[in-house]
């Protein structure tokens, strides 16, 4: 339960859900801001772009991540004011992508990233049972979607949970604690999601207490994610270590952490007397936590020693460990960490491991894999020797390049690089030669060496004439010119640095005849034979590959007829900065200026020739392989400065917790300066959102939209289309119903449709506990697929998870019984039909169409072959996906205890 970067609401409900009053008021069936929080923690992120360059940012939930405290993306305390107030008078209610008609009067955008008050600090579990037995509001959600606020505390003795006001008896107004059978985060049950406002509560403020041998629920919104985080995580270790805690909040149980600290500042202590200099203090925290700052820490030690009344040029060990304790934790990586561990202070080698498998995706983790990440991350000579990773272990994990948003098996091609150059997206830079604000910021070669050195495939440079060689600058001169000369020299030096693969230089010419034939010796001189001069083949179709052109230069603009044996002539060229224009004036004229241009220069020019752009027709009919035309964007509806970082491809993504380097408006990363965040990848509705009852997945097969195959108006044609009906229709239903039970099986588990299902399988395994803690299912191998065989007699809730267990499988089977078959006749048709290709105009002129029709004939033919082929691909890889699954199920199963033996269990394996 994290913030979510784009401002996720505070409060658990929309202000007009909110009943205050003891007693329900109204029915509430009539029915992203930023709270004044912990201004040291609060940071802001602001990116930029001018004119046509825009970058898009992963959206995800997350906060500004570094080892300990947030640091802030200024480099000044004036900067971190202003940051701070900007993030204080952004409502966080904001969407980023505005509405077009106040666009153009918004000057800046910010997005800010809060911690917690300073008063609600949670460093452990004490802090906790601490403030839950000091008691705060909570929104209790009763069947008949009437809200009700009531205040809520935890009795002393740890023994129940009360409430007040309330009409009830006082002793009947709590929750016994030994009654607790879990506790549950999300709106994910029963009572949720038959709320009349379900969509108006936030997920992450959400939570419920199940209770009873009849597992009915006590269904409570926190006014924050913090707040229900502290609740959850309160209440699973009071369920789970009873007794212990007394001694936890008694202080007689040293942590892990605790043990660390008190050593290390042991070891690094000049006085024998148990205390330290504020200054070897300050510097020992910096040491340990290169993420905090001299002020932060020197500021804490005085607010602690203010609270003692007292005032020193010293600290004592506990002094210490409390400053490090509020400093360098981070509330949600605690939450993270305990929830993992399930209740302890702390991860094992087992614990580490199945957080890899179920979070981070990681396949065939080891407990030796586990054990080495430990004694890597974990600071503590006693917690690598005993093999547990403390939650200062934990969060520097999670800031590792382990745990990047971005999969470094990507870091090296891994796609096809031998299709035509047309096929790709290109990494492009915009005004090249600026590195600030488009319009004003001066030229500088350093524009062209930091975008070569990020990637950038293709650049752009505006020359004009200059005093005595060509210069690049702004149109008009509004920015300081550099030397044409230097450019080359330092796109010479640096194109292929980062990439191999070729780079496009768009060369926008103003320049006269003379200095034309300056710049073309320049080129040629500098960049020699990179620079790619073989003329287009006119017999061929297609650019050539990347791979083909690799670590050659490829120079876009203008060029003279090759007909026409000419040293110069006259070339038009729309003014594409007048064209960008377009949406800002009221009248729009494009501008075409002409160009005397030299033959020197022209044949340079090869496989990317501008010519101006008519229309889509008239492109698709005369348009050759190698001209291409520029088009300008419209920023206005996002307008000119967006929040942003940069593009990750979606197979480039790593899934799970993960965190984003934050990078400055110019490309590099900021130092310390992360995001947070939990990559959560689904396909199905309404990416992973709950489903409000009476919307459920369960529906009839009606429901199922199919993708239809469409009419050619040519008889054979159709006929062979024709035989694939009934496939497509059964593969679509076979998909749909194994998702379906899928998702059903994770609402019975109680768990977002994002969950996998391995953590399925964990929530059902204690669900299957009878009352001494043993199993009620025993895991059977049957048919080589992992069956769950019940034994004794299980409740009606245990037989409602077995069933929609039960389902899962046997969709599964039947699904990978009879894909291979269905598939097989897809793509007989599939092919049946491609046979008709070369002859697809012959046979629409035979039936007698004629223009628009015959093109609607092909328009549908190529229709019907891609759907075929798609179709066919999904059902290949649902059946993959199937068999994964239950490899899947079983191994969670067995790690789960559910099996007595796993040495004859036989793993699944395709059919």
């Amino acid at each position: 339960m994290h913030k979510m970067a784009e401002g996720r609401k505070e409060s658990g409900l929309d202000g007009s859900e909110l009943l205050e009053e003891p007693e329900p008021v109204g029915d509430s069936r009539k029915a992203w801001d930023t709270t004044e929080e912990d201004l040291e923690t609060v940071g802001a992120a602001v990116a930029s772009g001018k004119g046509r360059r825009r970058r898009s940012a992963v959206s995800a939930a997350g906060d500004r991540f570094s080892p300990g405290e947030s640091t802030s993306l200024g480099t000044t305390g004036d900067v971190e004011a202003c940051l701070i107030e900007a993030a204080k008078a952004t409502p966080r209610r904001s969407s980023i992508i505005k509405d077009s008609t106040k666009q153009k009067h918004e000057q800046k955008k910010t997005v800010s990233f809060s911690s917690m008050p300073s008063e609600r600090k949670i460093n452990n579990a004490s802090d906790c049972i601490s403030f839950m037995q000091a008691g705060c509001e909570l929104k209790k959600i009763r069947s008949n979607t009437r809200i009700y606020s009531r205040f809520f505390t935890l009795d002393p003795d740890l023994q129940a949970l009360r409430w007040e006001p309330s009409k009830k008896d006082p002793e009947k107004a709590k929750l016994e604690i030994s009654s607790l059978k879990e506790v549950r985060v999300g709106k994910n049950t029963e009572i949720f999601r038959s709320c009349a406002v379900v969509d108006q509560i936030c997920e992450d403020c959400s939570f419920s207490l199940i209770y009873g041998e009849n597992y009915e629920s006590l269904d409570l919104v926190a006014s924050s994610a913090d707040i229900a985080n502290i609740w959850v995580t309160g209440l699973r270790y009071v369920i789970s270590h009873n007794k212990q805690t007394l001694n936890l909040i008694d202080g007689s149980q040293n942590t892990l952490r605790t043990t660390w600290l008190h050593s290390v500042f042991s070891e690094n202590s000049k006085a024998s007397n148990g205390i330290m200099l504020e200054d070897e203090a300050v510097k020992l925290i910096m040491q340990l936590n290169h993420g905090l700052k001299e002020s932060k820490i020197r500021i804490k030690i005085r607010e602690l020693q203010s609270n003692k009344g007292k005032l020193a040029t010293w600290v004592t060990k506990e002094e210490f460990t409390d400053i490090y304790y509020d400093l360098c934790t981070r509330p949600e990586v605690y939450f993270l960490l305990v929830q993992i561990s399930r209740n302890k202070e702390f991860l094992d080698a087992k614990d580490l491991m199945f957080f890899l498998e179920t979070e981070q995706g990681m396949i065939n983790a080891t407990e030796e894999m586990c054990l080495d990440l430990i004694r890597r991350y974990e600071p503590s000579k006693q917690g690598q020797l005993n093999g547990n990773l403390s939650i200062d272990g934990f969060t520097r994990y999670l800031i590792s390049q382990e745990c990047n948003i971005f999969d470094p098996e990507h870091k090296k091609v891994c796609q096809d690089m031998t299709q035509p150059l047309s096929h790709y997206y290109i990494n492009a830079s915009y005004n090249t030669y600026v590195t600030e604000n488009t319009a004003r910021s001066p030229s500088d070669l350093l524009g062209y060496i930091r975008a070569l050195k990020l990637g950038c495939r293709s650049i752009e440079l505006d020359v004009y004439d200059g005093p005595h060689e060509p210069v690049v600058s702004k149109r008009n001169n509004v920015t300081s010119p550099v030397s044409f000369n230097n450019v080359i020299k330092v796109i010479n030096q640096y194109a292929f640095v980062t990439s191999e693969y070729p780079l496009i230089i768009c060369l926008r010419n103003h320049c006269s005849v003379g200095q034309q034939k300056v710049m073309a010796q320049k080129l040629k001189m500098i960049l020699g034979n990179k620079i790619f001069t073989e003329p287009p083949n006119s017999t061929q179709r297609y650019l050539p590959s990347p791979e083909k052109l690799k670590r050659k230069i490829i120079l876009k603009g203008k060029k003279l007829p090759q007909n026409i044996d000419l040293a110069e002539g006259d070339v038009t060229d729309e003014d594409e900065e007048t064209e960008s224009s377009q949406s800002l004036t009221d009248t729009f004229f494009v501008t075409k200026r002409i160009i005397h241009l030299c033959r020197e220069l022209s044949d340079l020019v090869t496989l990317c020739k501008t010519v101006q752009f008519n229309s889509f027709h008239n492109s698709m009919k005369r348009q050759k392989y190698w001209e291409m035309c520029d088009f300008g964007e419209d920023d206005d509806y996002i307008g000119d400065e967006f929040i942003g970082q940069y593009t990750i491809p979606y197979e480039c993504l790593q899934s799970g917790y993960r965190h984003i380097p934050l990078h400055s408006f110019t490309g590099e990363e900021i130092e310390l300066a992360t995001l947070f965040v939990h990559i959560a990848i689904t396909d199905r509705r309404g990416g992973g959102k709950a489903h409000k009852r009476g919307y459920s997945v369960r529906k009839g097969k009606n429901t199922i939209k199919y993708t239809m195959l469409r009419n050619t108006g040519i008889k054979v044609v159709d006929d062979a289309f024709k035989i694939a009906g009934q496939p497509l229709r059964e593969a679509a239903d076979i998909r749909e119903n194994m998702q379906n039970a899928i998702i059903s099986f994770k609402e019975v588990c109680a768990l977002a449709p994002t969950a996998n299902l391995t953590q399925c399988i964990l929530t059902m395994s204690s669900r299957l506990l009878n009352n001494v803690n043993t199993s009620t299912v025993t895991l059977n191998m049957k048919d080589k697929y992992p069956y769950l065989e019940p034994i004794g007699t299980l409740s009606d809730v245990q037989k409602k998870i077995l069933s929609s267990y039960d389902l899962v499988i046997h969709e599964a089977r039947y699904l990978i019984d009879v894909a291979d078959t269905i598939y097989d006749k897809i793509m007989q048709c599939w092919k049946s039909g491609l046979e008709f290709h070369r002859g697809i105009h012959g046979l629409a002129k035979k039936e007698g169409l004629k223009g628009a029709k015959i093109n609607k004939a092909l328009e549908n033919f190529a229709w019907n072959i891609t759907v075929l082929k798609g179709q066919g691909d999904l059902l290949k890889n649902a059946k993959n996906e199937a068999l994964e699954n239950m490899k899947q199920i079983q191994t969670a199963c067995v790690s789960c205890g559910l099996s007595k033996s796993t040495s004859g269990s036989a793993s699944i394996k395709s059919k």
